[in-house]
């Protein structure tokens, strides 16, 4: 390796120490260290017994501590000056056990950092797999690292749990624009994943770009828009479309967009891309690269059917890894996920148009991930007319309610507004 890996065999020693002069620091420890975060191994014997003595009823002691290290082949290594050694009340400090606790974390992931950079020159240097992959794989590596001074938080005391809750204030949901919907779901809440659902031409990427040009332009919020299925163009085409009252989708792809449109998108917080095959990682590290770097609030997918995950036996269980990425980023990020998604024939067969949770594509593993999945549906003899119609369906809420929405699909201008609102109301 040519040098030596980062180590604190002190502040190893320091931490046991104080452990046996007081050992309900236990409690403000154990969140922090793992026995693999001490590098002596005499250290790691010593406090994984603690671990297994901590909240017993013997207590934390040098004879309980040899009663339990004599039990496997690495506690009997450690001997009994060793304990004696630990147990001097005279050189460690129980008030100084959390510090140097953070200091054993901070070296034990130096040395995993080390390990990953190695593993890292390793699979780039011998060209076995794509770039893109082994990025997404680095990323990944390292966003599962905990930083030093936020893991002993990671468990709660019933006290600190209930003064939490007490002061704990929700943060309120992103507004779609559709007032109803946001009542009873809340809005977009953070970490959540919402599915809006329907089958072609139902007018669910006219729903995505409608949302996320409200967020974007009106509430000035940055989303990420992925696009999977329609280019940057025709997805900007149909944002001006909605910057643009009272002017066609067919003016706009034409260039008679309203004056000043174009201004309103270079200063929103719109961020699209359109990569046409998009694994459930490189999605993943790119919410998490953009929202570390712009900010990202929300974020769109247009469609899930088009994202690519773990290769599996069969598109269920991929469309499954798909909808587990999703949540898992929404919830790790703490940004609501907006996801479109397609429906299978199904539906088609029946005599009722409105679908079912069982209609969604190829997985139920969509049902079950989502936080709200809504659906989106008309009867086929309405599709021809120019104002159709539309029914948004609430059919899986965990905020509330089971409602439904009437809207009107304006096809000409590619928005849906509630029922009833006038027909010259088309901007954002």
């Amino acid at each position: 390796m040519g040098f030596t890996l980062p180590q604190n065999p002190q502040a190893e020693a320091e931490v046991l120490g104080a452990i046996l002069c007081d050992e309900s620091i236990m409690g403000e420890v154990s969140p922090i260290l793992t026995p693999d975060d001490f590098t002596v191994l005499r250290h790691r014997a010593i406090y994984q017994a603690m671990l297994e003595l901590y909240g017993g009823m013997g207590g934390i002691s040098p004879v309980t501590l040899r009663e339990v290290l004599n039990r496997t082949h690495e506690g009997k290594r450690v001997t009994d000056q060793d304990l004696m050694a630990l147990a001097d009340v005279t050189r460690f400090l129980p008030s100084t056990a959390l510090h140097h606790a953070k200091i054993v974390r901070d070296y034990a992931d130096r040395r995993r950092l080390v390990h990953l950079g190695q593993d890292l020159i390793q699979r780039a240097g011998s060209g076995e797999e794509e770039t893109k992959t082994l990025i997404s794989w680095a990323q990944r590596q390292v966003d599962q690292f905990t930083p030093v001074n936020g893991r002993e938080q990671a468990v709660m005391d019933p006290r600190a749990f209930a003064r939490f809750i007490e002061t704990y204030e929700a943060a309120k949901g992103l507004p779609t624009g559709l007032d109803l919907f946001d009542h009873h779901t809340g809005g977009l809440a953070p970490g959540n994943l919402i599915v809006v659902a329907g089958r072609p031409g139902m007018g669910k990427t006219a729903l995505g770009v409608q949302v996320a040009v409200h967020l974007a332009c009106k509430e000035k919020i940055s989303i990420l828009f992925l696009s999977l299925e329609m280019t940057k163009a025709e997805i900007g085409w149909r944002a001006l479309t909605h910057l643009s009252p009272g002017r066609t989708h067919t003016e706009v792809r034409e260039r008679h967009w309203e004056p000043g449109s174009i201004e309103r998108l270079a200063e929103s917080g719109f961020y699209i891309t359109d990569e046409g095959e998009l694994t459930i990682e490189h999605l993943k590290s790119l919410v998490r690269t953009h929202a570390r770097e712009r900010c990202i609030r929300a974020v769109v997918v247009d469609h899930v059917g088009k994202v690519r995950g773990i290769r599996r036996e069969n598109r269920y269980q991929e469309v499954g890894d798909v909808a587990r990425g999703l949540k898992a980023v929404a919830k790790e990020l703490q940004v609501p996920v907006f996801a479109l998604c397609q429906l299978n024939r199904e539906v088609e067969k029946r005599t009722s148009p409105k679908p079912r949770l069982a209609d969604l594509r190829d997985s139920g593993a969509i049902e079950e991930e989502a936080d709200v999945v809504a659906f989106l549906w008309t009867s086929e003899e309405r599709m021809t007319k120019p104002n159709i119609p539309m029914m948004l369906s609430l059919d899986k809420n965990r905020h509330g309610r089971l409602e439904n929405q009437e809207l009107i699909f304006r096809r000409p201008y590619l928005r849906l507004d509630p029922s009833g609102k006038q027909d010259d109301e088309h901007g954002t």
